[in-house]
């Protein structure tokens, strides 16, 4: 029998496919074609992640990216023919191609995400550890303050806008210590939702502080501030179907207002000035250039070829410095600027063209299951563990990053997901207690030997 969750993404993807063929296709009409079909795939899993009793945090989030941060503005700039950055020219069969590549992710990823997926609805969530938080909220302190220390108070609130570039153990430091403190934040603040004791009232104190020392909204990417907000909401409140529902709307919301109110405080980017246009925004601002970098990696694998793994290894190796690989790439939508002569080259590479630009169609198919199956893995942790509990920090985590690794370039923004992973295991490794305590203290009582019956 058919899941009625499945019968309203159905229909929401009809409805949002007819809805997209109502806007004007004078340009690239085969390729918006494709990308009207992409978004309806992609709102018709997001739509069933909103209404499933399963969170499935980094799902949402990824889906979110892909309807409203990806496809809608790049339908937009295929209707107007006109893209973000010094208005290019590409022709029909580059466009058409990088619409075939992102119909291909699209399509694999939401199936592979929400097929064949058991409800845990009625299910209760599984027993956590008696963790010990305070070695791993320590050791996290520890790195971050260590980390500010060598690098220097003063460059962690200096204005985005002023700073300078950084070399890769400058970026990793800087990573280290933005990450370490907030998941020692994090850490302090679920032991002094579980156990209240005195020590998690003191830890509570260091943790905001070094917090604070670490980050500084003037000095933050926004992606990382993104991050920390995400991921304490989703480990902290319970995600029901209203949440999913408000949280979608928040990010539809926040991506006309927040999102360019953040980069006018951070680098006084001038976009909300008194003629800010938000439709306008939307479809000509460079933040919303995901498309176009699709179609400048298709440019490049057609000029240069396939990158047989050189893109991947190079995000892989985001922490070594280039003098000792020279051949390592300044991002997959740097090389694709660089080839096609444009002056700025920081530009992202969403993640269709990440798994695309090394290995192709192949490589496009296999990595996307695997990305998939691994997030899918991720939401199935979470959703297995309870609200505000340990079990559900690498998912909150993931989420939280989510939106940017979407986004890209890898090489980019590898850093702070790679801290985020790595201290998340280095946590869970020090709070959780000897497999002798490996039960909440209510479940060992249970498991107490009981006194022999009396014979009858």
């Amino acid at each position: 029998m058919t899941s009625p969750r499945i019968l309203v993404a159905l229909v929401v993807a009809l409805a949002t496919f007819l809805c997209a063929l109502f806007v004007p296709a004078p340009y690239f009409p085969a390729a918006q074609l494709l990308l009207s079909a992409a978004l309806a795939v992609s709102t018709a899993g997001l739509v069933y992640v909103i209404i499933s009793p399963d969170p499935m945090p980094v799902t949402l989030v990824c889906n979110a990216y892909l309807s409203m941060f990806f496809l809608v503005p790049g339908i937009g700039h295929l209707s107007i023919g006109r893209f973000p950055f010094f208005n290019q020219n590409y022709s029909q069969e580059i466009v058409l191609q990088a619409a075939v590549i992102t119909v291909v992710f699209v399509f694999l990823f939401t199936v592979a995400t929400l097929s064949y997926r058991k409800s845990r609805d009625r299910e209760p969530p599984r027993p956590e550890p008696a963790y010990r938080f305070w070695p791993a909220i320590s050791a996290n302190l520890f790195l971050a303050l260590a980390c500010v220390a060598v690098v220097g108070y003063e460059a962690f609130h200096i204005a985005r806008g002023e700073s300078v570039p950084l070399s890769p153990l400058e970026l990793v430091l800087f990573a280290t210590a933005r990450v370490g403190s907030f998941v020692a934040l994090c850490l302090a603040f679920l032991a002094l939702v579980q156990q209240r004791s005195l020590l998690s009232y003191v830890l509570i104190v260091p943790a905001i502080l070094c917090f604070f020392a670490a980050n500084d909204i003037i000095a933050l990417p926004r992606f990382i501030s993104g991050a920390y907000v995400i991921a304490f909401i989703f480990l902290f409140l319970r995600i029901t179907r209203l949440f999913k529902l408000l949280f979608v709307v928040a990010v539809a919301a926040g991506q006309i207002s927040l999102f360019p109110l953040v980069s006018e405080i951070s680098r006084g980017s001038g976009s909300l000035g008194q003629d800010y246009d938000p439709i306008a925004y939307l479809f000509k601002n460079g933040d919303f250039d995901g498309f176009q970098s699709v179609i400048n990696v298709a440019s490049f694998v057609d000029r240069a070829g396939l990158q047989g793994g050189r893109q991947l290894l190079s995000a892989a190796l985001f922490f070594v410095p280039r003098d000792l690989v020279p051949w390592k790439s300044i991002g997959t939508g740097g090389d694709a600027g660089t080839s096609l002569g444009l002056s700025f080259v920081n530009l992202s590479a969403p993640m269709p063209a990440e798994l695309y630009v090394d290995f192709g169609y192949v490589g496009l198919v296999v990595l996307t299951v695997l990305l998939a199956l691994g997030i899918r893995a991720i939401d199935d942790g979470f959703g297995k563990a309870r609200q505000g509990s340990f079990g559900r920090l690498l998912g909150a985590l993931t989420a939280g990053f989510a939106l940017i690794l979407m986004r890209g370039s890898l090489v980019g923004v590898m850093g702070p997901i790679s801290c985020a992973i790595g201290l998340w295991a280095l946590s869970n490794a020090l709070a959780r207690p000897p497999a002798s305590m490996d039960l909440p203290r209510h479940s060992r009582s249970r498991l107490a030997v009981a006194p022999p019956r009396r014979s009858t």
